[in-house]
């Protein structure tokens, strides 16, 4: 096992934390909110005191975000699209993720509006890529399968009725 030496001056720590935050970013973009709490659980391991890393963290942002590495906006854009795409959700579901990620919401429906983004179009999207699945049943249970699924993946009682109007 790797033996850890103790970071006590808050340039080893700034380079420790400004490498340890790169790596993370290396492998899949993070929120400025998901970021700062995996620092700050890499400070607790590697048991630095909290004056220190109070100096180093702004610091492993401020680089951050002057190489354009962190930017909760872009962030955002690409989470939403990304989600569009391949597991389409309910407005109410993806503004509840991007909560939970420390994505502030008016950045959240200013990308949806500028996104023009439709519930009804995802939720359509998502039957489509479902629709080899509900195929063997038949219609009333195929119906009673779509209301769990679009309710399950957060969409609106009156996208998912109006879907259902369709079928």
């Amino acid at each position: 096992m790797r033996k850890r030496r103790k970071l006590r001056l808050t340039g080893d720590l700034y380079n420790a934390l400004l490498n340890y935050a790169f790596r993370l970013l290396s492998r899949r973009d993070y929120s400025e909110s998901e970021l700062l709490k995996k620092l700050e659980v890499r400070v607790k391991l590697l048991e630095i005191s909290a004056t220190v890393a109070s100096e180093a963290i702004p610091k492993v942002f401020a680089r951050l975000k002057d190489l354009r590495y962190l930017d909760d906006q872009k962030f955002a854009k690409r989470f939403l699209e990304s989600r569009a795409a391949i597991s389409p959700r309910g407005k109410f579901f993806l503004k509840f993720e991007m909560k939970n990620k420390g994505i502030p919401e008016a950045i959240f429906e200013k990308l949806w509006e500028e996104g023009g983004y439709s519930e009804e179009d995802l939720a359509r999207k998502l039957l489509e890529q479902k629709r080899r699945l509900f195929s063997r049943f038949s219609k009333e249970s195929q119906k009673k399968k779509a209301f769990s699924l679009l309710s399950s993946h957060g969409f609106s009682l009156d996208t998912i009725y109006s879907i259902m109007d369709g079928l």
